[in-house]
């Protein structure tokens, strides 16, 4: 009867020994005998995972007779198989007589969560995500943006303490210049290729708390959290000094022989700012450098 289990299932004494099997267990373990002790069995039978954590749980099962429940891997080369193993005490009117384990195959089910996984991480990907440069798009930047000045204003509000150490953080916009003569010279792949170059090199500049966002267009942002305004000058001129120095293709055809960028700046240290008044401070500095000789950054 127990043949017809499709899991391997194997019944073993207070002593360890194998008092009864099925056929999917001998699948897995060749030239199993009965009392053979399933300890020594496993240790010698080279099925390719972790023995050792295999016959710790066979011994705190059956040692402290109590079900024991844990998933393992299995390798052979590339492909890789997983397990759960269900250990359970038998007893008969209090009295423990052995234990079952139960050996199931979940690989189809964890390949099946793996792509599950793959699945949202994609969908994540393109509803934060600018398909064209991998920056976060403008809903991100929204909702980010939103989230930081809520976070100044509850620190305000709830912890003097870490509000006066972490208040501040900044919003830098930028804009590439004379992206329209580089697009109309070169076409519109150039300007794509353009565009992701862009973002490459600024985001090695960044930390790794700063957020790169496309806003539109050629227009980027970066939020700077928890940054304090010299901070964010910092920042803002090293993006400009970044682009400023990079050799792009078809540069010598712009304006100057050069390809640069135009930056407006600004920082969040009070409460109760608006979102859509900080960005207009930050975009209203941008108008002033891309108008005051482009290749500069405005902040205050």
């Amino acid at each position: 009867m127990v043949n017809l289990i499709s899991d391997s299932y194997v019944v073993i004494n207070e002593d360890f020994q194998i008092i009864e099997y099925n056929q999917a267990f001998v699948d897995h373990f060749a030239g199993v005998n009965r009392k053979d002790s399933i300890v020594e069995l496993i240790r010698k039978a080279h099925v390719n995972f972790d023995d050792q954590t295999f016959v710790s749980h066979i011994l705190e099962a059956v040692n402290e007779r109590k079900k024991v429940s844990f998933e393992m891997q299995r390798f052979a080369g590339e492909a890789k198989t997983y397990y759960i193993t269900e250990i359970t005490p038998i007893f008969i009117k209090d009295n423990h007589i052995g234990t079952i384990l139960l050996i199931k195959d979940i690989t189809e089910h964890k390949n099946d969560l793996e792509q599950v996984t793959l699945l949202n991480e994609r969908l994540q990907n393109l509803a934060t995500k600018d398909w064209l440069t991998h920056a976060y798009n403008r809903y991100f930047f929204d909702e980010r943006l939103q989230q930081e000045i809520d976070r100044v204003n509850k620190l305000q509000i709830y912890r003097q303490d870490d509000y006066k150490r972490v208040k501040d953080f900044g919003l830098i916009m930028f804009d590439i210049d004379y992206f329209k003569i580089y697009n109309d010279n070169n076409g519109h792949p150039a300007g794509d290729e353009l565009l992701r170059t862009i973002v490459v090199i600024v985001k090695e500049k960044l930390y790794k708390t700063d957020i790169l966002c496309r806003y539109g267009g050629e227009e980027f942002a970066v939020i700077c959290c928890q940054t304090p305004a010299a901070g964010i000058k910092v920042v803002a001129e090293k993006i400009r000094k970044t682009v400023d120095i990079y050799e792009f293709r078809f540069q010598d055809q712009q304006p100057n022989g050069n390809l640069t960028i135009s930056i407006g700046a600004t920082h969040c240290s009070t409460a109760n700012m608006k979102k859509d008044d900080l960005i207009k401070k930050a975009d209203r500095n941008l108008y002033l450098a891309k108008n005051s000789g482009k290749n500069r950054v405005i902040f205050n």
